[in-house]
């Protein structure tokens, strides 16, 4: 249980952090058996985004829905374990990341997390394996493309360079689903190119796998230049971008959004919550902020016109 309340937490400055803190880890701990593209890191994470558009006043309802998501799901309990069992059995032999990747490739998984570990602890904790891990998942952005962003935020989020052991056990866990990886070359393709013609195609896969693509392009990670290689092979597979046709209508408090970062999206997501299932579409609604940030201006209206329609869609 956090010692910081909602209550708290409201109040904003390290109160607000240090909840949003615990909503991430306890996010990231959380023992998911479901999609990758439905973790829980994936909406905390989006409704600590959104509700740092107004730090001064932070959402109650939002704050409220972090929590309520997080504080009942079923944990891992073996992160330590682990760690103490590859102490146990010595580093010996000096270990590389290659290893785990190997493992990944030919599908034994059975000893892939003490190997994790073990790696982990001779790195002396540092995040460099779980920054490794990142640029695994990216080689497979329909799968793990929103995940991935996400779960590298939380992991910053904390503050802690060497506790990055339950985020490693996290996105393993993740990839563990999937059998097959393939690493692919770069290309040219940028992802701001292929904003407009992504957020009219309607597909809110695309939506979310592209806000977290552009924000990593944007990133400044160890492995950043290992990720562009990867995001740049996904957009070469979204097809040809089309220039949009000129709008025919204005979206001036969209556009106000992104002049000054209001609480524009602060509003849209309390009433999403408030509606039956609410919780789900919040990721989707700040891929959407996202996006609306990184179009081109005169390309807003759009943006403004699938938000409209999400909105009042079905999930």
């Amino acid at each position: 249980m956090s010692n910081i309340s909602v209550t708290d937490a409201v109040k904003g400055g390290k109160s607000l952090r240090d909840f949003l803190a615990y909503c991430l880890k306890e996010s990231v701990l959380a023992n998911h058996l479901d999609s990758s593209r439905h973790h829980p890191v994936i909406t905390v994470n989006a409704l600590k985004n959104i509700i740092g558009d107004d730090v001064d006043h932070p959402s109650e309802i939002l704050l409220k829905s972090a929590y309520e998501l997080v504080k009942d799901l079923p944990k891992r309990s073996s992160d330590s374990e682990l760690l103490n069992r590859a102490s146990a059995d010595g580093l010996g032999e000096t270990a590389f990341v290659s290893d785990i990747w190997e493992k990944l490739e030919s599908g034994d998984i059975d000893t892939l997390e003490l190997e994790a570990a073990k790696i982990h602890l001779v790195s002396d904790r540092s995040p460099a394996v779980f920054e490794s891990l990142a640029e695994y998942a990216l080689t497979n952005i329909p799968e793990f493309g929103s995940f991935t962003y996400h779960v590298l935020r939380a992991f910053v989020f904390q503050n802690d360079p060497k506790g990055s052991w339950p985020f490693i056990m996290c996105v393993l866990g993740e990839l563990k689903k999937v059998s097959v990886f393939e690493m692919h070359p770069g290309t040219d393709h940028k992802p701001r190119e292929y904003i407009g013609s992504v957020v009219v195609n309607g597909n809110q896969d695309q939506w979310l796998d592209l806000a977290g693509a552009a924000r990593l392009w944007a990133s400044e990670y160890i492995r950043t230049e290992n990720y562009h290689r990867e995001i740049s092979h996904w957009l070469s597979t979204l097809g040809e971008n089309i220039p949009l046709p000129p709008a025919d209508k204005k979206a001036p408090e969209l556009t106000d959004f992104t002049n000054s970062a209001d609480s524009y999206f602060i509003g849209l997501a309390e009433d999403v919550i408030a509606k039956e299932n609410g919780l789900r579409k919040i990721p989707v609604l700040e891929a959407l902020r996202t996006l609306a940030r990184r179009v081109s201006k005169k390309d807003i209206p759009h943006v403004e016109a699938q938000i409209q329609l999400f909105l009042k869609s079905e999930m």
